[in-house]
């Protein structure tokens, strides 16, 4: 179950899951890996929201609402 914005940390502006089922807020746009398996926090801050497999997770990355 995708997480809601209701529930996202102030910073925010992104969330995405990555391949093993893990939903991620994001300050800033993220990047997939070298292994497109999940998005990196290179910039800015990252939080786990909820974990939830996903094989589609590349679809995933939103901008907040």
């Amino acid at each position: 179950m995708k997480p809601s914005w209701n529930d996202a940390p102030e910073f925010a502006k992104y969330l995405a899951q990555d391949f093993n089922g893990d939903w991620y807020w994001f300050e800033n746009k993220p990047q997939t890996d070298s292994d497109w398996r999940e998005w990196e926090c290179t910039d800015g801050n990252c939080e786990i929201a909820i974990t939830h497999k996903n094989e589609k997770w590349f679809t995933t990355l939103e901008a907040r609402p």
